[in-house]
């Protein structure tokens, strides 16, 4: 559904307005590949709740039939948890890109300047751990 080419009023009467029911977006098996589907939908609809779940076959001899469900439930991403994911995101390659600059400019660095690398280096490797255990957590 688009609304490049509908009224405001089309939109609304289509549920794309203010509509606060979380959208299916159709993934798969794979948990890589969920975490880069989740990854785009945020991108490309932030702050919009939307639902995981994994496509099913559809029997091309019976396309009546609808497909047995999954064995794994759908997963409903909030608009607070894409929150969290963007800030740690953001948190993250702040660090990282301060840490690079500290590094890079600093040939000597003092006792406190270490300490503060240290704290970036700590950062970092939080943010990109945190950042893994919130998609793996949430991935199908």
């Amino acid at each position: 559904m688009y609304t490049d080419h509908c009224s405001s009023q089309e939109a609304w009467s289509l549920g794309m307005a203010g509509d606060t029911t979380p959208r299916i977006v159709v993934g798969t098996s794979n948990p890589v590949a969920n975490s880069a589907t989740v990854l785009a939908e945020i991108v490309k609809n932030p702050g919009k709740p939307f639902v995981l779940t994994e496509s099913l076959p559809v029997d091309p001899a019976h396309p009546e039939i609808p497909p047995v469900t999954t064995r794994r439930s759908a997963v409903e991403f909030t608009s607070t948890y894409q929150f969290i994911l963007v800030a740690v995101i953001v948190i993250t390659f702040i660090s990282l890109i301060g840490y690079f600059f500290t590094i890079l400019t600093t040939p000597s660095p003092t006792p406190d300047q270490k300490q503060f690398i240290s704290l970036l280096d700590f950062l970092v490797k939080t943010g990109f751990g945190t950042f893994v255990g919130l998609l793996g957590g949430k991935s199908l």
